[in-house]
Order: structure tokens, then C-alpha cells, then sequence
């Protein structure tokens, strides 16, 4: 096999989709925000008057060299949700979460904490 060929095959193995698509619920305070991953879709609400917008995740991404879940990027045509696993609190309740968020929306990035959907 050309050279070419094995830094093709060894670049598209790390960034392939993820098999790593688990349904979550996040959410973050000041502002209040609210995102429902399920399958391969994002819901984000807002107690606002913004609408609730369901937009399709096209890519799912997670860290090379990391357990699948761990670091977990997904992409929609507007937005993007990273996820990472730790312990993370809101501030504001005593609710313990399994993962940090970040959600970059049109310009605005957002922080807060997820836990898998049951």
C-alpha cells in the first residue's frame, strides 16, 4: 500500500463517526437552558421566548485514544455539543451529574452539566 494510502486510512480511522450516540439530558443556569439528546436528534428549550429548536446531529465525534462516551463531540448544521465525563454540578441544586457540557450556539457558548437519559 502507497504511503498516501496508509495516512488516508489512518486519518479517516480517527475521525470516523462515533459508535457512541447515548441519549442525554443536560442543562445549564444563568441563562437557563435545557438540551434532550435522543438518537440523532438535540432539543434545546429555553424558559425564554426563544423556540424550542430540534436540529439533527450530523456528526458525532469522540476523542481519539479515549474510551468511547468519555469526550464526545456532536455536531448539528447550527450547533455543537461537547461532552465530557466527570462530576459536575449546576451550582444551584444538589443534583450530581456524570458529564460536562459545553453548547456553542450561533456564536454563544454555553456551560452546564449532562447525565445519561434513563
Amino acid at each position: 500500500m502507497k504511503m498516501k494510502s496508509l495516512v488516508l486510512v489512518a486519518l479517516s480511522s480517527l475521525f470516523a463517526m462515533s459508535s457512541f450516540a447515548a441519549d442525554m439530558n443536560c442543562n445549564g443556569t444563568e441563562p437557563f437552558w435545557h438540551i434532550s439528546v435522543q438518537g440523532k436528534t438535540l432539543t434545546y428549550t429555553t424558559p425564554s421566548d426563544v423556540p424550542t429548536m430540534k436540529l439533527k446531529i450530523v456528526s458525532i465525534r469522540d476523542a481519539a485514544g479515549m474510551t468511547p462516551g468519555f469526550a464526545t463531540v456532536m455536531k448539528t448544521k447550527y450547533a455543537t455539543l461537547t461532552t465530557v465525563m466527570g462530576e459536575c454540578s449546576d451550582g444551584m441544586s444538589d443534583v450530581v451529574y456524570s458529564h460536562h457540557a459545553v453548547f456553542d450556539i450561533g456564536g454563544t457558548v454555553l456551560a452546564g452539566c449532562c447525565n445519561m437519559a434513563k
